[in-house]
């Protein structure tokens, strides 16, 4: 159902503009970087933390002044990039796999962009609550974004090996 949904929208055309959206969200991630500060290595991007971890980047943050912008670009620009990089995997997906495998195989980025968005929501609810104390929703939170970073991960080897699959055979 969602396989046929994205073989029937997802022409090239398609394709060719959430790319530019993908381009565009990986820009706005970089100036959260430059804004934030470039040393810091924000929880989104970790593939794995802790409490500790959470609570450590959070203080540094409150001392910059930047926590609110990091949970404000948690549920803006980091809440819009999960449906890019989901609807422009799945597109490259359901045009690379055969598709009594696509059918099934679609769920994996699916899955991931779903991890995203529950992450994003419980790093930004951490972020506007901070108050000093160790952040305990970020014993959850890490869950999602390991689930997340799996899930890309596996749908990158998914249409990698079915572009392989496509050229040669």
């Amino acid at each position: 159902m969602i396989a046929d949904f994205f073989l029937t929208y997802g022409t090239w055309a398609v394709f060719a503009l959430f790319f530019s959206l993908l381009v565009a969200c990986v820009a706005g991630f970089q100036w959260r970087g430059r804004k934030i500060g470039a040393d810091l290595k924000l929880l989104d991007g970790r593939f794995q933390y802790s409490p500790a971890v959470a609570w450590e980047l959070f203080t540094e943050l409150q001392r910059r002044g930047k926590l609110k912008f990091y949970g404000y670009t948690e549920i803006s620009l980091d809440l819009l990039f999960p449906f890019v990089y989901v609807s422009f995997f799945a597109i490259l997906l359901v045009h690379v796999v055969p598709p009594e495998n696509a059918r099934w195989l679609v769920w994996v980025p699916v899955i991931g962009g779903l991890a995203d968005l529950v992450e994003n929501f419980m790093i930004a609810g951490m972020a506007f609550t901070f108050r000093g104390d160790v952040p305990r929703l970020a014993a959850v939170s890490r869950y999602f974004t390991a689930l997340k970073f799996l899930c890309l991960s596996g749908s990158l080897l998914v249409i990698t090996l079915g572009a392989f699959r496509a050229v040669c055979v």
